[in-house]
């Protein structure tokens, strides 16, 4: 695995690691990725927006923090996505 990462993406005996930069790799190759800069922006944008959100709550879910204060935590956490 590169720098002991997760995800990965193997293919023809190469590992890739970086979620976004697999996403951007693939995107590219399979024709969903812009080739106009400001429409590049709108898709990392919303990739990177994404990203963001789920580093707010993934400790919260993977610690399993569902007592009263990581219930509160939580819901801020979403509430700042809406």
């Amino acid at each position: 695995m590169p720098a002991g990462q997760v995800p990965v993406w193997e293919e023809n005996g190469k590992m890739y690691n970086q979620s976004s930069a697999i996403l951007r790799m693939l995107a590219k190759r399979h024709g969903f990725y812009a080739e106009e800069p400001e429409k590049m922006w709108a898709i990392d944008s919303a990739n990177d927006n994404i990203n963001d959100c789920a580093v707010k709550i993934a400790p919260l879910i993977m610690g399993k923090k569902f007592d009263e204060e990581g219930h509160k935590t939580y819901k801020a956490a979403v509430e700042t996505i809406a």
